[in-house]
């Protein structure tokens, strides 16, 4: 602990020299004292993770009647939609994570060789255990649609875990303006995901009334809740490692995540993936991605 004069809220750069003469320089945006954990500051990180990942995902869910009612080649769009979506998502996790990594991080840890050992090793993981819940599924009475739809939700709530720990961050570190501004962009951003889940879905069999509305909030939840856990850790016990970690994490899962989705539009008849369909509907889920990520 070294004595250090400051007010809050103003900015500041802090300098250490060691005795060899290195020199380590951070600069702090806007000084504020370290969050106190307690029940009521718990609730307000929770609020905010319901927002942004709970609420969104859930309102891009209820594209699941419209969905369910139209033609094949419809919903092959609708398909590389998602694929498009989640494709965005995965490389915007990786350039998260470079960037953190590159601000936060000693050289020593070499953050871009982190970053794509975690996302390869996320990658592969995924894989083997969709691979897993795929097979089971052919042969017990979970669907294969509702497998692929389970497989989105694990990554897109890795994904918005690294949402959550930038939005406690932010507000741990008194940046309110940002963090706010952060909670509106990620909570318009995140709508679109709910889709995502909801297109595979649509195509599950047996699947009605109760049964239908409670594996809908099930994935919903696997989806959007993580972003709580995410906030709760940022704002209580931020760690930049950990956040490069389970920015990658999520980002490996989510490229797994399209492999599999490319597969299950082979399978329902489009070989080659080259449909006008699938180009167009890959095309706009990346464009519908980046007009939102504009607000973040």
């Amino acid at each position: 602990r070294i004595p250090f004069a400051w007010n809050e809220a103003e900015p500041y750069r802090i300098g250490l020299t060691i005795e060899d003469g290195t020199r380590f320089e951070k600069e702090v945006e806007a000084a504020a004292p370290a969050l106190q954990p307690s029940f009521e500051l718990a609730g307000f990180f929770a609020l905010i993770g319901i927002y942004v990942g709970v609420i969104p995902v859930m309102i891009g869910l209820l594209w699941l009647p419209f969905i369910k009612r139209i033609s094949k080649q419809k919903y092959h769009f609708f398909l590389a939609l998602t694929a498009g979506l989640l494709l965005f998502l995965g490389i915007d996790s990786i350039e998260e994570a470079l960037e953190v990594s590159e601000e936060n991080l000693a050289d020593s840890f070499n953050g871009a060789l982190l970053v794509a050992t975690v996302v390869l090793m996320s990658f592969l993981g995924l894989h083997y255990t969709g691979e897993k819940l795929v097979k089971r599924a052919e042969s017990s009475r979970l669907t294969k649609p509702v497998a692929i739809a389970l497989m989105i939700s694990i990554g897109i709530g890795l994904h918005n875990f690294g949402e959550g720990l930038a939005i406690g961050a932010a507000v741990g570190l008194g940046s309110i303006a940002f963090s706010t501004f952060l909670i509106v962009g990620f909570a318009l951003h995140n709508t679109t995901e709910g889709i995502a889940i909801a297109a595979p879905m649509s195509r599950g069999k047996g699947l009605v009334g109760k049964a239908l509305i409670g594996k809908l909030v099930a994935l919903g939840l696997i989806a959007g809740s993580p972003a709580i856990f995410g906030a709760w850790v940022g704002g209580f016990v931020y760690s930049p490692f950990t956040s490069v970690i389970f920015l990658a994490i999520g980002a490996g899962a989510i490229f797994q995540v399209i492999i599999t989705l490319l597969r299950w539009i082979r399978e329902e008849g489009d070989k080659n993936l080259s449909s006008a369909a699938v180009v167009s509907g890959f095309a706009v889920g990346m464009l519908v991605m980046y007009l939102t990520s504009i607000l973040v």
